[in-house]
């Protein structure tokens, strides 16, 4: 009985509170274990109402908050370093071309993108594109379709937050909210 994730019991919440969060113990059927790839972990989850714009002001505000608390200690603030950029901008920055659309980036690859400081990473390619190549990488069937495409490759509203040295430490998505759409896409996925 244990739950990979809080994150329906948080999505119910939503009809009375416009977010919630949760910190506990998650646990995933990994093929490989190593430093990225974990079979139990903790884990911390934020659900909120709104939309994608919303989702990375909030992620940005918790940056200003860790720089308020950090500043106590001396710490270099983060907040102001964070560049939001597009998958198909991580393609061009890391010299990879468009050929490698749909692809994960590895570990390294992460670090490279967070030479400067903190990248939230935007815009990964749809699990379920009506066109174009079918991606490699894993994304879920309910994160919302972004309405426009970017250079000709459908995405989704997701963001992950890479950090130096570690790489990726967060992730989010706007959430399909119609039923029918959301029953077609677990259908396909």
């Amino acid at each position: 009985f244990f739950a990979q994730t809080g994150q329906l019991y948080l999505e119910m919440g939503l009809a009375e509170v416009p977010r919630a969060f949760t910190v506990g113990s998650s646990g995933r059927a990994e093929a490989v274990i190593d430093h990225r790839h974990l079979r139990e972990f903790t884990l911390f989850e934020v659900e909120g109402r709104g939309g994608f714009d919303q989702l990375v002001e909030t992620i940005k505000s918790l940056f200003s908050a860790i720089d308020h608390v950090t500043a106590e200690w001396g710490a270099d603030p983060i907040a102001s370093r964070l560049s939001v950029i597009r998958y198909i901008e991580a393609l061009e920055i890391l010299g990879l071309g468009r050929d490698h659309w749909g692809e994960d980036f590895s570990h390294a690859q992460e670090i490279e993108l967070c030479k400067n400081g903190p990248v939230l990473l935007t815009h990964h390619p749809d699990p379920q594109p009506p066109y174009g190549p079918l991606p490699k990488l894993e994304k879920f069937f309910n994160m919302k379709p972004t309405p426009t495409a970017h250079g000709n490759r459908a995405t989704v509203e997701s963001c992950d937050l890479l950090l130096p040295i570690s790489g990726e430490s967060l992730g989010g998505a706007v959430r399909i909210h119609d039923s029918k759409v959301l029953e077609s896409r677990l259908k396909r996925s």
